[in-house]
């Protein structure tokens, strides 16, 4: 997406980049919004980030902006959690999603299966144990 076509003034970028989210035209929004410093810039971009599975650059944006009232974008904050196996702050997160993906929040938590005493996801705890059995097989 050329610099030169993109609207000078923050507001008319932002209505721009709500049409490209709406459209799931992720990149094209990511292009337009990846220098903004504006608050409300950063989830758009942040949750276009996720949404294009680019978790890295999802992270850092979510990072910087914390969590917000946004149902979606704290859904998408947790998902991107997850995607980077930070599975306890996932699940704090997928907690405190409200409203349209409450539900969705809910069966990732379900399927995460974390542990909380042990801090680890149940399915890498039988992970970890298969591998013990296989090894301790293998003497």
């Amino acid at each position: 997406f050329p610099s030169h076509d993109s609207p000078k003034d923050i507001a008319l970028r932002m209505k721009l980049a709500q049409i490209y989210y709406d459209f799931k035209d992720f990149s094209k929004e990511t292009a337009l919004l990846k220098n903004e410093t504006d608050i409300k810039a950063k989830v758009l971009l942040a949750k276009a980030y996720a949404n294009l599975k680019e978790y890295s650059s999802a992270l850092t944006v979510f990072d910087q902006v914390g969590e917000t009232e946004d149902s979606e974008y704290m859904y998408l904050y947790a998902v991107t959690l997850e995607a980077k196996n930070l599975y306890p702050k996932a699940v704090t997160i997928y907690k405190k999603v409200k409203g349209a993906f409450e539900e969705q929040a809910k069966a990732r938590i379900l399927k995460i299966g974390i542990n909380v005493e042990e801090g680890m996801p149940q399915f890498l705890t039988a992970l970890l144990n298969e591998e013990k059995i296989f090894l301790s097989n293998k003497t």
